[in-house]
C-alpha cells in the first residue's frame, strides 16, 4: 500500500437476519457528527448497501469518493485568485462537519446525511433498508445544518421511486423542483444516425 497506509478495521455490519423488520425496534440507534476516519466507514455501508434495494436511494461510491476527493477540494478553490492547499482543506472540513451518521450500539453504520459541495443548500439522506424511520431525524439534521441561510431553502435529492423519502417531503410542504436535473436522469436521444464503417 502506497505511503505506509495501513488497511482500515472495518466497522461492524447488521447482519441480514437483524434487516428483518421486527427485529429494528430492539436496535438503539444513536446519531453523531460525521469524523474524518468516518470516509472508508461510510464507503462500506455505501457498497454493502447499494444492491439492498430493488432501486437504490443511496449514493454509489464513486460518488461518494468524487465529492469527498474532487468536487470538496475543488469547490474550496473556486474564484480564488490565487487558491492554496489550505483553501482545499478549509473546504473539506467544513463539509465533514455537516456530515451526519446514524448508527448501532456496535458501531453499525444504517444512515448518513452528507451532500456534494462546501456550500450550504443540498442534502443526500442516505440509509440501509429497513432503517426508515430515522428518515425525520435525517431530514431535521439536513434543515438545520445544510440549509441555504441567505436562500432560507433546502434542495434534498429524492429518487422517484423513493417513495419513503419522497412521502416525508411532501408532507413537510418541499416542492418539486423540474428544473433540477441528476445523474441519473434519462433523456431519450430519439433516432440518431446509423452506424457507418469507412
Amino acid at each position: 500500500m502506497p505511503l505506509g497506509l495501513l488497511p482500515p478495521q472495518r466497522l461492524p455490519q447488521l447482519s441480514r437476519s437483524a434487516t428483518r423488520e421486527g427485529d429494528l425496534k430492539a436496535i438503539a440507534i444513536t446519531q453523531r457528527p460525521y469524523r474524518p476516519e468516518d470516509f472508508i466507514h461510510v464507503r462500506d455501508f455505501l457498497s454493502d448497501t447499494y444492491p439492498s434495494f430493488d432501486a437504490a436511494p443511496n449514493w454509489r461510491i464513486e460518488q461518494w469518493n468524487w465529492a469527498r476527493y474532487h468536487v470538496i477540494p475543488m469547490l474550496g478553490t473556486y474564484r480564488k485568485a490565487q487558491p492554496y492547499v489550505a483553501d482545499s482543506l478549509k473546504a473539506i472540513a467544513v463539509w465533514e462537519g455537516q456530515n451526519a451518521i446514524w448508527e448501532t450500539g456496535s458501531g453499525a453504520i444504517v444512515g448518513v446525511v452528507t451532500t456534494e459541495n462546501p456550500w450550504p443548500g443540498g442534502a443526500f439522506l442516505q440509509r440501509r433498508p429497513g432503517f426508515d424511520s430515522l428518515l425525520p431525524a435525517m431530514l431535521e439534521h439536513a434543515e438545520a445544518r445544510l440549509a441555504d441561510p441567505a436562500k432560507l431553502a433546502l434542495m434534498v435529492r429524492v429518487y422517484e421511486h423513493d417513495e419513503p423519502l419522497r412521502r416525508l417531503v411532501e408532507e413537510r410542504g418541499y416542492e418539486r423542483d423540474d428544473a433540477s436535473v441528476d445523474f441519473d436522469t434519462v433523456f431519450e436521444v430519439g433516432h440518431g444516425p446509423g452506424p457507418g464503417l469507412p
